[in-house]
């Protein structure tokens, strides 16, 4: 983990800062930050060392579930495109596969249909009968949300509050790595200064 450094916006998602915004915004900052663990004492160990770590902040959330060896069969959603069809994930074959399973269990990336429009996802969502199989509900680039009508609720839509922290822009294993180069840079400046100033002492 985090789940973050496991998941990037593919292509068309990071070119489009509207689209980006969406899906960071479904997806949630909290599993994008979440740690997962096959078993609960893997999670015992975690959460001494955030403990450690973290002191007193708030720490992420750790997901305890069996880590599986197949990819959950999911059903897709018929001639529409979801959020699984806008991310990447990556990582060893092992890795990708909990990602997966994690995402499709919590968030349903595989049955939210991803829309340009609130005019399209109204086409979609307004009336039970032109629903498309396997959707739970739809998203807009404009954050809002539409939930088809079921037997026992009607249809209805909601406005998301869109969150960016811009976290899966570039995967978070590359921006560690670019925060690491910088840490190298600073400390050569801070020894480069540090051996001017004790020139300078002995002049």
């Amino acid at each position: 983990g985090p789940v973050g450094s496991f998941v990037k916006l593919g292509p068309e998602a990071s070119s489009n800062p509207k689209l980006a915004t969406l899906l960071e915004t479904e997806i949630g900052s909290n599993q994008i930050k979440a740690y997962l663990c096959d078993n609960d004492k893997d999670r015992m160990v975690l959460w001494d060392i955030l403990g450690r770590v973290d002191g007193q902040q708030k720490k992420p959330q750790i997901f305890t579930s069996k880590f599986l060896p197949k990819r959950h069969l999911v059903k897709r959603v018929e001639g529409h495109r979801t959020v699984m069809d806008y991310i990447d994930i990556i990582g060893k074959p092992a890795e990708t596969t909990v990602i997966f399973n994690h995402l499709v269990d919590q968030k349903s990336i595989e049955s939210v249909v991803v829309c340009k429009d609130q005019s399209e996802a109204k086409k979609i969502a307004t009336y039970a009968d032109v629903v498309p199989r396997n959707m739970s509900y739809a998203i807009t680039q404009d954050c809002y949300r539409f939930f088809p009508p079921t037997r026992i609720t009607s249809y209805r839509s909601y406005y998301i509050d869109p969150t960016r922290s811009k976290m899966l822009d570039a995967n978070m294993s590359n921006k560690v790595d670019e925060k690491e180069e910088e840490v190298k840079k600073a400390r050569s400046i801070i020894s480069d200064i540090s051996a001017k100033t004790d020139q300078l002492k002995r002049t």
